[in-house]
């Protein structure tokens, strides 16, 4: 059998075959006589001289191999795929808008003071501005009526949260209540006072406090008077001023997780800092792109060389920066389709980056005279300097509700299990791209039991699981797997997932 190159490729010589070929060589030489038993002189000689030179044919095997993207590895992989302009995506940090911070006025928060995740010290994030705090206003807002209703409901609307019906019978403790119950507003950071005669004035505290904040909307409105409509209208009395803030980078790279009000524990103590809060979720970074997904990156961006195909199109869109999944839907036909695409257009429904960002791109990949199609229509300056309007669409969020049944030991549970059980499965969830389906056995349960792409580590203590999962409003009841629509993205908020010790 030939070993090395041939017009087939790279034949690896294994070591059996080095040292058999030693051993012939040996008795040819010195008689079939010779004592190459492996305890004898020769036998060990054989064993150190066959090992070397296997060592070295599996050199030359990884040298021909650092050749081609599909079989070379680590750097060579790098240096294989930048041939064609391809280079592996760095590891990124995840960054906190906007973090807030109270205490003495006059306080100095320096460059790089550091915030922890409550319950998870080891997500640290530091901030990337010098901080002078200045004294805070906290926000109020009024809801007036034009008249008291003696009849109907209202709901409202917070940054685009739905509250529960609030009827004319209520009062303010039951306001409070139905703003106390959105996920966006924490238990504790608003007080309602006052009356559907007087107005009910909403004080902003704690998680809320010194800081702008979203003005209501009504979301729906029955509300009379006399079977005369009753109108709301919603008056800021009091703007909240924020005592400091500074944007924030994560520490390490890769995925760190702090969601909305966690960002809270003070990590490097400074006089007259009394606390800090993230009013937003932290954007999550990235891991160093691994081997495999640098390999299937390559491959979708050399078919940019393709023009105006779906593959070039998505290629190009796929490679702005932010930009997490796509997909390319094609109408080429001369009809209207099933889903609304008019004739000889494209609908590219993208995840992630600035609205600017892709519409450019998507432009800029098309072919002259197709439309596009989609729910978001941008502006873009084409390369003649002329104005054009690009459409596109943003995944559909399909909110979940999980719920599980945890059998635990409570000498290995961790204090704060069920905060780290939430967080893991936040995260698992949120690493979800569009289309792609959640499956509960056994993708899910990872959560528990550890993921190291994700930098998930597994629960200890726990020795039972039982998981239940639905679309959100629908309670979930069972493990069926959620199916997910090419257009659309599954996501969960840490408040509609509830863990239960049993």
């Amino acid at each position: 059998m030939a070993f090395g190159l041939s017009s087939q490729g790279f034949k690896l010589k294994r070591l059996d075959t080095v040292k058999t070929e030693i051993e012939d060589k040996l008795r040819s030489l010195l008689g079939p006589g010779i004592n190459l038993e492996p305890e004898s002189v020769f036998g060990q000689l054989v064993g150190v001289f066959a090992d070397r030179e296997a060592l070295l044919w599996e050199q030359l095997q990884a040298l021909y191999n650092a050749q081609y993207p599909d079989t070379a590895e680590g750097v060579q992989l790098d240096l294989a795929a930048s041939l064609v302009g391809v280079t592996r995506r760095a590891a990124t940090r995840s960054q906190q808008i906007g973090q807030l911070f109270f205490g003495d006025v006059g306080t100095v928060i320096p460059i790089g003071t550091q915030i922890a995740v409550s319950g998870n010290p080891l997500a640290i994030f530091q901030t990337l501005s010098q901080v002078t705090l200045v004294a805070g206003t906290d926000a109020q807002n009024e809801i007036n009526f034009s008249a008291v209703p003696d009849a109907g409901q209202f709901t409202l609307l917070y940054q685009g949260e739905e509250t529960d019906f609030i009827t004319f019978a209520d009062n303010a403790t039951d306001v409070q209540a139905a703003l106390e119950a959105l996920p966006n507003i924490p238990t504790g950071s608003v007080a309602v006072s006052g009356t559907f005669s007087s107005g009910f004035t909403v004080d902003y505290l704690n998680e809320l406090a010194q800081q702008e904040v979203s003005a209501f909307t009504v979301g729906s409105n029955s509300l009379t008077a006399s079977a005369i409509a009753v109108t709301i209208s919603f008056i800021q009395t009091i703007v909240g001023v924020e005592q400091g803030s500074s944007d924030l980078d994560a520490v390490n790279t890769g995925v760190v997780v702090a969601n909305k009000f966690s960002l809270t524990e003070i990590v490097t103590p400074i006089f007259g800092l009394d606390s800090t809060i993230n009013p937003t979720d932290a954007s999550v970074g990235r891991e160093l792109e691994n081997d495999a997904q640098y390999r299937a990156r390559r491959e979708l961006e050399i078919q940019i060389a393709g023009a105006s195909t779906t593959g070039a199109i998505l290629a190009a869109v796929a490679g702005v920066t932010g930009v997490e999944a796509v997909f390319v839907f094609e109408n080429d036909s001369p009809l209207v389709d099933g889903d609304g695409r008019p004739p000889h257009s494209i609908e590219c429904v993208v995840q992630g980056g600035t609205d600017l960002a892709v519409a450019q791109k998507i432009f800029e990949a098309k072919a002259a005279g197709i439309g596009t199609h989609g729910t978001i229509t941008q502006g873009i300056t084409d390369s003649q300097g002329f104005s054009q309007s690009v459409k596109f669409s943003r995944p559909q969020e399909v909110p979940l509700l999980l719920e599980m049944d945890l059998m635990v030991d409570l000498v290995a549970f961790p204090v704060d299990g069920i905060n780290l059980v939430k967080a893991n499965f936040k995260l698992f969830i949120d690493q979800y791209t569009i289309g792609q389906d959640v499956i509960v056995v056994p993708d899910l349960y990872a959560a528990l039991t550890g993921v190291d792409e994700l930098e998930i580590d597994k629960v200890p203590g726990i020795s039972r699981a039982d998981i239940r999962i639905s679309k959100s409003p629908t309670p979930p009841v069972g493990d069926s797997n959620i199916v997910i629509d090419k257009d659309e993205l599954a996501t969960i908020d840490i408040s509609d997932i509830t863990v239960n010790l049993i």
